[in-house]
């Protein structure tokens, strides 16, 4: 989102936008960045195609997100924080 409020903002053309894009990607993201292959047929490796594989690459999908956030709240979990904090504080003060 940040990224389309500073093209916007800059009037960056949409061809400088995926250039741009292209080069702010570093370590994994810029070598899968590199190894996209050439668009489908009829469609242009524009900012539009960068960011929706991006998005399918590297977005935690929604569901998945929701399973995370309930084992993170689960009775285990707290459990596990609790004595977890516990341990560290016996830690600290033995």
């Amino acid at each position: 989102m940040q990224f389309h409020n500073y093209t916007a903002f800059s009037n960056v053309s949409d061809e400088q936008a995926a250039k741009l894009f292209k080069v702010l990607m570093v370590e994994q993201a810029a070598d899968w960045i590199d190894s996209l292959l050439t668009p489908p047929e009829g469609q242009t490796a524009n900012l539009e195609y960068f960011v929706q594989n991006f998005r399918q690459r590297y977005q935690t999908p929604e569901t998945l997100m929701m399973k995370m956030v309930q084992e993170l709240y689960s009775p285990t979990a707290a459990a596990g924080r609790v004595r977890g904090r516990l341990l560290h504080s016996d830690a600290q003060t033995g």
